[in-house]
């Protein structure tokens, strides 16, 4: 897979007859093509979680083209970490209102997606995030972290200043995997995945 072309995700949430949550992940692979990674149902109502296993999650990606064994295994930790962000998702109705900080999730715009970093001083954005930049008109968007932030300013679609900031306080490598995870008004939380597959 080429170092700057990004791997994106989507995620649609449907409510089963039953009530239950039907969770399904769409991969955008290198070649543009989107295909259903991987479907988990909710199985836990008292917590409001979903489990599956690594195996669950193998078989579904090796059916999915370009995605080579190092791709697989960001998946498999990328999958785990969606599920900690959404095991705080209270059930609702795909028509009532969603919660503050997953945006969007029932729409059209991905509430996550990743990119592979390179040492570039510029970084082409997602395509999936430029309707998301087109409508709000900011020329930056901001990276928050736990004690810190980050404000990255975008230009034709690229990230710019900032970026390079943002890299080096991570020591980044080539090669690394960043997930963004959309808040609000261009703010995001990132988790960042190394070589090893560690988060």
């Amino acid at each position: 897979m080429d170092n700057d072309i990004f791997v994106s995700w989507t995620l649609t949430v449907h409510i089963t007859p039953q009530r239950q949550k039907l969770y399904k992940y769409y991969l955008v692979t290198p070649a543009g093509h989107k295909t259903l990674a991987a479907t988990a149902l909710h199985k836990d109502p008292k917590h409001d979680t979903y489990k599956y296993s690594e195996a669950f999650i193998e078989q579904h990606f090796a059916l999915v083209e370009d995605v080579g064994l190092l791709e697989l295994k960001y998946a498999i930790s990328i999958a785990k970490w969606l599920e900690r962000v959404l095991m705080f998702v209270s059930p609702h109705p795909p028509d009532a209102p969603l919660p503050h900080f997953i945006p969007d999730i029932y729409g059209p715009l991905p509430c996550c997606f990743t990119i592979r970093f390179t040492k570039t001083q510029t970084l082409r954005l997602p395509h999936d995030l430029i309707p998301m930049i087109q409508h709000c008109r900011q020329p930056f968007l901001t990276i928050k972290g736990k004690n810190a932030h980050w404000l990255i300013a975008l230009r034709n679609f690229q990230f710019a200043e900032g970026w390079n900031q943002f890299a080096a306080d991570h020591k980044l490598t080539t090669g690394d995997i960043i997930l963004f995870k959309y808040l609000a008004n261009m703010e995001f939380n990132v988790a960042i995945f190394k070589k090893n597959c560690q988060q």
